[in-house]
């Protein structure tokens, strides 16, 4: 989750393309499977809404409405950050 919060981060709102956080979606869901063994279902589905909206705004130069969903998008992955860390300490 941390690279995929830095590259997000990286991304300029002025700049940013539909591709670019499209492919971090993609990287997103390759690591989903291993982050759902240790993370409530629906902080994930929250996830997924937010790259869809973020994905959607760049789509459409919403130049605005990109910076909130950015903004919470980038909350969103570093609570279940967070939450996956603890549990999966917990665990071992």
């Amino acid at each position: 989750i941390k690279n995929i919060l830095d590259k997000l981060n990286s991304i300029s709102n002025e700049s940013a393309s539909t591709e670019d956080y499209e492919t971090l979606f993609k990287d997103y869901m390759k690591k989903q499977k291993f982050i759902s063994l240790s993370v409530n279902h629906s902080y994930l589905t929250d996830v997924e809404r937010d790259f869809a909206e973020i994905i959607t705004a760049a789509r459409e130069n919403e130049t605005s409405e990109l910076m909130i969903t950015k903004s919470r998008l980038m909350s969103s992955l570093s609570h279940i950050r967070r939450l996956a860390s603890i549990n999966i300490d917990s665990i071992f």
